[in-house]
């Protein structure tokens, strides 16, 4: 028997041996360098007390770790702006930030700017956190909405005098009363005079004050005694305006009446978002305002992710581009638009759509992120207070390593000074 045993073994011994030479080899080229990357990544990954983050890169391996960076979504806060949070009690992660979020003081604003410099964050455009979209709602405790508005420029004011001080490494995103279209395009012009790239919007507004309060998505034009919007989209425009559109706490859904916890940052913030952008490119809002540019956070709030099952199956449903299908009627309406946008949603994505990774410190997402939009369309950002401006900074070193040095210097500061700046 034991002269059998190494007779089998002589005649395998050549396989095993072309395997453990080639394997690997074979493995290699048949993965995207982006797997294999991943892999690389997600092994460099360690815990570390309740934070996920990083290992220093050695500087002299990394080629991009001295990119300067461009944040766009880094909030701030004020003491008389925390009551208009649209959740029946302020978020949990207000209170955890508290100190962060209120202080505007030069010692703040100035710790801010070197901390970023340490992490090569060169550049950052500063928010107001929270919804004042419903603070004009006197049966919610806010204010008439002649002294919303007056309170919203009061706001605008102290963000430009905190900024001021450092043209080149800080700016604001102007906060707008959109609950009156005039007044938010008059605020709009006078932040961009002053040098705001444009303004942040926390999620949709309300109509009404009463019982019957109903969702607004500013895509409105005056008809059936709606809100018009249709001077202020042209003003943005106009203006070449950006607008970040950022989520606000979701509607009531059932899930949230067992799990309250998910109807913010966790879930509910996503969700939220996703639902206004695709309405305004369903009815064919980008189609009325093709110049418009809008920034999502969190790697595009799941559309990048759902863009393809989305285009796939209303095009199974009959859509075809400026083309309302007599056979189709399931919920067709002249007013409801289900039929009347140009573009696929990857197509929208790709024309009026830029991304941020705020907040989304995952590689896995990111890479899906640049393969749907294009490394054009990606912007670095961080999310701070309510994340931090180390992890972000790391995360993002070590996810784009093996890409393109040109798409990493775009992603990291390039496509956001060229929105900004034009």
């Amino acid at each position: 028997p034991w002269l059998e045993s190494v007779e089998r073994f002589t005649r395998m011994a050549p396989i095993a041996v072309f395997l453990a030479v080639f394997s690997p080899v074979f493995a290699a080229a048949c993965s995207r360098p982006d797997d294999v990357h991943l892999l690389q990544v997600s092994a460099k990954r360690v815990q570390l007390g309740n934070q996920d983050e990083m290992p220093s890169l050695k500087r002299s391996s990394c080629n991009t770790c001295s990119l300067p960076k461009t944040a766009l979504e880094e909030h701030v806060g004020f003491n008389d702006s925390w009551q208009y949070f649209n959740h029946p009690d302020p978020p949990v992660e207000w209170f955890q930030n508290l100190d962060k979020l209120l202080d505007l003081s030069l010692g703040h604003i100035s710790n801010r700017i070197r901390v970023g410099e340490e992490y090569n964050v060169s550049y950052m455009v500063l928010s107001m956190t929270g919804n004042t979209q419903d603070m004009h709602i006197t049966r919610m405790g806010g204010p008439s909405e002649h002294a919303a508005i007056e309170k919203i420029q009061t706001w605008n004011q102290k963000m430009y005098e905190a900024v001021k001080p450092y043209p080149k490494r800080l700016n604001f995103w102007c906060v707008l009363p959109m609950f009156c279209p005039s007044a938010a395009t008059k605020q709009l012009e006078e932040c961009m005079d002053r040098g705001s790239p444009g303004a942040l919007i926390n999620g949709f507004g309300t109509d009404g004050d009463g019982p019957d309060v109903k969702p607004n998505f500013y895509d409105t034009d005056g008809t059936n005694g709606t809100l018009n919007y249709t001077f202020f989209w042209k003003t943005v425009e106009e203006r070449n305006a950006v607008i970040y559109l950022h989520p606000r706490a979701d509607q009531p859904r059932p899930l949230y009446e067992k799990f309250p916890e998910l109807q913010g940052s966790p879930w509910g913030f996503s969700l939220e978002t996703a639902e206004h952008i695709l309405r305004l490119m369903l009815e064919g809002f980008f189609d009325k305002f093709p110049r418009l540019r809008i920034i999502i956070g969190h790697d595009a709030e799941l559309l990048a992710f759902w863009a393809w099952r989305i285009d796939h199956r209303l095009e199974m449903q009959g859509w075809k581009r400026n083309v309302v299908p007599t056979t189709v009627t399931f919920n067709h309406s002249d007013e409801n638009g289900r039929f009347k946008r140009n573009l696929t949603i990857e197509g929208y994505l790709r024309r009026n759509i830029w991304a941020t990774t705020s907040g989304m410190f995952d590689t896995p997402s990111f890479q899906h992120l640049v393969a749907v939009m294009g490394s054009d369309r990606v912007l670095f950002s961080m999310d701070t207070a309510y994340e931090q401006l180390e992890e972000a900074a790391l995360w993002f070193d070590h996810a784009t390593q093996g890409m393109s040095p040109g798409a990493v210097a775009d992603m990291a500061s390039g496509n956001a000074q060229n929105l900004l700046m034009t």
